[in-house]
């Protein structure tokens, strides 16, 4: 898939025999700054009372995910954004601090939703 720098898009595939049918965003299976693996479910879209999973397009970090579930979609349009440039994340959740997301690579400082800088080394994270 063609990428715009270090940013995959998530993109509304082509349902084929559905093709004249509304498309709608259905659920997000990951949050806004949750590290994803290219091929899992990122998103769920409803087309004809069906849902579909859509699969992310790369491994990296989900950015910018649309949360306008009332809009009618079309093929090929964008949803949301990998960001495969964002550094993987070593996780083990502590009981403390369920809220985390993850831990810095650089200095293993705990991450939580919305960081994209490591609170203790400032690094990009």
């Amino acid at each position: 898939m063609a990428a715009s720098g270090t940013r995959v898009p998530i993109v509304v595939p082509d349902f084929a025999r559905t093709a004249d049918k509304p498309i709608a965003l259905s659920l997000w299976a990951k949050k806004a700054g949750q590290r994803v693996e290219e091929g899992a479910r990122v998103v769920d879209l409803t087309c004809d009372k069906t849902d579909f999973e859509i699969p992310s397009p790369a491994t990296g970090v989900l950015v910018d995910p649309s949360t306008d579930y009332n809009k009618e979609l079309a093929v090929g349009d964008v949803v949301g954004w990998i960001d495969t440039a964002i550094a993987p994340w070593i996780w083990d959740p502590p009981a403390e601090h369920p809220s985390a997301v993850g831990r810095c690579t650089h200095c293993t400082a705990l991450l939580f939703p919305g960081d994209f800088r490591c609170r203790n080394c400032a690094a990009l994270v």
